[in-house]
């Protein structure tokens, strides 16, 4: 499990060295970087979000940020947008006014008309993705203008540069076939509005919790917070359930931000989830 939260950090730094923030992965006050990449040359191939579960084999590319899945074609075009921002809502708030201007969205949700939506934040650098139909340039710069206050700084890749440079980055195996908690032995599905969801699955040997894994839609900042959350709690015994819910409460609460799914319902799904193992164990 370790490899595959390695291989997701790389994927983010290398996506993010295209020119959208520096090294150091945090941009400065009032800056903004946009990228836009037309069209994908791959048809057919199914982008996915983040958390999105995949099977093996399947013909997917999948994205730094949350959200829902799209299936690009030869219209579909990127764009990625860099800003300056503190707390998840803010982010997703400027996503949505900006998604509303540039595939005219009716509703709030992953998914956005004809486009599909992902952000994230990462050392207050938000990163917001938009995956949709061909865009005008005019219709993103004044779109990015009118969001952000001021003219981005926008960094065009060429269509051959998509797949070198961006489609590329998306290669990795242990990044693409990521199958979450479908193949875990116990598993609860948390919903939230507007389609997002978020599904907990646990695998376990005898009274003892060996990985638990999480997929679906939504979107949760830092990006991969609620892995590294989850993966802390491998080889905890099962009968300590109640410091195990009150010990994640307070550490989802203080270290990972979700929009989408309620925290609060993560933490009771999770509770009725153990108190089943909990039970299997008296017998």
């Amino acid at each position: 499990m370790a490899e595959l939260f390695t291989a997701k950090v790389r994927v983010f730094e290398e996506c993010f060295a295209l020119g959208l923030a520096s090294s150091s992965l945090s941009i400065r006050d009032g800056e903004t970087r946009a990228l836009y990449c037309t069209p994908f040359r791959v048809k057919g191939v199914r982008v996915v979000g983040l958390y999105q579960p995949t099977r093996k084999g399947e013909n997917v590319s999948r994205r730094l940020t949350g959200g829902a899945d799209i299936v690009a074609n030869t219209v579909t075009v990127y764009v990625g947008v860099a800003f300056r921002a503190k707390n998840l809502a803010v982010a997703v708030e400027k996503l949505y006014t900006l998604a509303n201007r540039l595939c005219y969205c009716k509703n709030i949700g992953s998914r956005c008309g004809k486009c599909v939506l992902g952000v994230t934040i990462n050392e207050e650098t938000a990163y917001a993705e938009i995956i949709g139909p061909r865009l005008p340039l005019e219709v993103l710069d004044s779109g990015l203008q009118h969001v952000f206050g001021s003219k981005p700084h926008r960094l065009e890749l060429t269509e051959n540069d998509v797949d070198r440079r961006l489609v590329a980055n998306f290669t990795n195996p242990r990044w693409r076939w990521y199958e979450g908690a479908e193949n875990t032995q116990l598993k609860t599905i948390v919903r939230g509005e507007n389609d997002f969801n978020l599904r907990i699955g646990v695998q376990h040997y005898d009274c003892f919790i060996e990985r638990l894994e999480v997929d679906g839609v939504f979107y949760a900042a830092p990006p991969f917070g609620i892995y590294n959350v989850f993966a802390s709690l491998e080889g905890v015994p099962v009968h300590q359930r109640e410091i195990i819910i009150a010990g994640l409460e307070s550490i989802l609460d203080n270290s990972v931000n979700i929009y989408g799914v309620e925290i609060g319902d993560i933490i009771n799904a999770l509770d009725k989830l153990f108190l089943i193992l909990e039970r299997k164990c008296r017998i």
